[in-house]
């Protein structure tokens, strides 16, 4: 079997801003491809089958959303019947884009798991979705003044709205990827409390531990404990260069109970103790 790959120059031309819409009727293609770009598949009308490289396939109609990860993810569409699809394509190393508490919600923890698996949005709320999608389009065809701070908004919104849908049907949804990304979800709501366990997270999401650790690492790439600790990481990393606390305050306030824990596990990671990481950053700014 043939396989292609799409860099992001081949589909849009300003790198300055990589964030694009397009509308597309697929056709029944025996070949492969991957993208060097994020690709999120809204689709609007008709239907078809999706495959990936495993010759694993779903049949996608109107309502279904998935998306396609950076890198050698191939996939590929066949067996199609007016298949319509609107392809927001982004390069998550590149665009900007505010996550703030984002990673908080379930479902934009299932959104972006890396899987291939098609998620319906219910018919009532799909043409909602796709006004919002019909105004991104626009705005990022005007390429008028401020057209990439109100496209980033809107795209936001899209994904929000997404998230949202998503995240009221996980308990509707009894698989794997729906309890995992209810843990994912606890974990960035919850990273800060130093009572939080790994057994916590099994029971919130009716597993097993050898369950829970199994699908999460599959699905993450590390286990819930090595997860955690680099969210209190990260945030230790944003109040240190943010504010003036000492690093016990920063400690306290990421999760950590031992001050001492936290600045090994820290020059562990980062190869630096919270102090120098800090005036590190800091003369970085002032240069």
């Amino acid at each position: 079997m043939d396989f292609n790959t799409f860099s992001f120059a081949s589909r849009i031309g300003d790198k300055d801003f990589p964030l694009l819409l397009r509308r597309m009727v697929p056709q029944n293609v025996t070949v492969m491809h991957c993208h060097e770009f994020t690709e999120l598949v809204v689709v609007h009308a008709g239907e078809g089958d999706h495959f990936n490289e495993a010759g694993e396939g779903v049949r996608v109609a109107a309502g279904d959303i998935f998306v396609i990860p950076q890198g050698r993810v191939y996939h590929r569409y066949d067996q199609l019947d007016n298949l319509c699809l609107v392809n927001i394509l982004f390069d998550k190393n590149l665009l900007p884009l505010p996550l703030l508490d984002a990673s908080t919600m379930p479902g934009f923890n299932l959104l972006f798991n890396g899987k291939l698996e098609a998620f319906r949005i219910d018919a009532e709320r799909l043409p909602r979705l796709l006004e919002l999608v019909g105004q991104l389009e626009d705005v990022l065809k005007s390429r008028e003044g401020g057209y990439q701070f109100v496209s980033m908004a809107l795209f936001m919104q899209v994904v929000h709205f997404i998230a949202k849908a998503i995240g009221e049907k996980l308990v509707d949804v009894k698989s794997t990827q729906a309890s995992v990304a209810q843990a994912l979800g606890c974990l960035h709501r919850r990273f800060a409390d130093p009572a939080l366990t790994i057994e916590d997270l099994a029971a919130m999401s009716s597993m097993s531990m050898s369950t829970l650790l199994r699908h999460f690492k599959r699905q993450t790439g590390c286990a819930p404990k090595e997860y955690l600790l680099k969210l209190r990481l990260q945030a230790a990393c944003e109040l240190l260069t943010s504010s003036a606390l000492g690093v016990s305050e920063v400690a306290g306030r990421c999760g950590f109970e031992d001050s001492n824990y936290f600045s090994h596990k820290f020059r562990e990671k980062l190869k630096l103790s919270p102090g120098e990481y800090r005036n590190k950053v800091q003369a970085g700014r002032r240069s």
